[in-house]
């Protein structure tokens, strides 16, 4: 069994990262899970025969994980010209335990043999699957076109080039989704660097409107519900790397929906991709200012821009100060939103 394994400075280490990697590929999840305390089903579970638990309740708690109320999952992978990785995306899919899957692909007319291994693939998957190949302006037009199409009532989506981390992925984020009345849930996304064999963790701590100016939250493990974009409206097709950015900004500062956080890692997001070349870091920094200058006011901005919170809040008595103001970006979105765990 290949055990993903952290040290203290949160990134995993080659040589299991590697062993990890090996086991994905060779398509067998089961043999492949973090520490205990990342997954639900293990988390609190007591131990096999002690004194306060008869021998197999821990087995009955992780038995009751699995047997949920069904929830169909659209997933929609946007692809164009993904040849090289698109079958570790479909195959993690296509392995996902106890849950309904409707798989939509959005290919943007690919000129190499992805579309010859999506259908390929289709012919023998259990699965629902819908293909859609056509032109688009980019990939937030596409992701719009597999919201339309799809038919679940949690939407989720996976990037050609990443796949989900174990083979019950969807079954926990389905799970989370029935433990909170929120239209979309946050959970943990392992980001890995396949040219140093490094691999980190995200969390979610601490948000506020500074860690709203400062990061994104990890696309590839939201889960929504449907009617999230009848909310809040869907991806700005005018933008082209942040339009994801933007949603969760007008989703949380605009329309005031807010997401739960679920300490539960769901997928394995590899690094690269359109926001992560280095020919598009320039065009991605100039989309996240405007998108910034849009959602925030030029105080904010100045103060986050040069850092000066984080002077300020390393002393406690202007923590305490500024935590009181709604310019400072110190306050909660709602503290009852990050305190959800399983």
């Amino acid at each position: 069994m290949a055990i993903v394994e952290q040290n203290n400075n949160g990134w995993f280490s080659k040589s299991c990262l590697e062993s990890a990697v090996v086991t994905l590929c060779d398509s067998a999840r089961d043999d492949i899970k973090l520490r205990p305390s990342h997954f639900p089903a293990q988390r609190n579970a007591p131990e096999l025969g002690d004194d306060k638990h008869p021998r197999g309740a821990r087995s009955a708690l992780i038995q009751e994980w699995r047997i949920s109320p069904h929830m169909k999952v659209s997933v929609i992978t946007v692809c164009k010209n993904s040849a090289q990785t698109i079958h570790s995306c479909l195959a993690s899919v296509a392995q996902q335990e106890d849950t309904q899957i409707e798989h939509i692909i959005i290919d943007g007319f690919s000129s190499d043999e992805t579309i010859a291994i999506v259908k390929e693939h289709k012919d023998r998957c259990a699965h629902e699957m819908v293909v859609l190949t056509e032109p688009d302006s980019g990939i937030y037009e596409a992701m719009n076109k597999g919201i339309g199409l799809a038919t679940g009532e949690v939407i989720c989506f996976l990037n050609s080039d990443d796949f989900y981390l174990h083979n019950r992925s969807l079954q926990w984020a389905v799970r989370c989704m029935q433990e909170t009345s929120r239209c979309y849930i946050c959970c943990q996304t392992l980001v890995m660097n396949e040219e140093t064999g490094r691999a980190l963790l995200t969390r979610h701590r601490n948000v506020n409107r500074y860690y709203l100016y400062k990061k994104c939250f990890s696309h590839p493990s939201t889960f929504y519900r449907k009617d999230a974009f009848k909310r809040c409206g869907l991806f700005s097709t005018r933008l082209k790397i942040a339009a994801d950015y933007e949603w969760y900004l007008r989703a949380i500062l605009k329309h005031n929906e807010q997401p739960a956080f679920y300490p539960v890692a769901t997928t394995v997001f590899r690094e690269g991709g359109v926001s992560n070349s280095k020919t598009t870091r320039h065009s991605k920094d100039l989309e996240f200012r405007e998108v910034q200058e849009t959602y925030f006011g030029p105080t904010e901005r100045f103060l986050y821009r040069n850092r000066l919170l984080d002077f300020l809040l390393e002393y406690e008595w202007l923590r305490l100060i500024l935590s009181k103001s709604r310019i400072s970006g110190l306050r909660m979105i709602g503290e009852d939103t990050f305190h959800h765990t399983i």
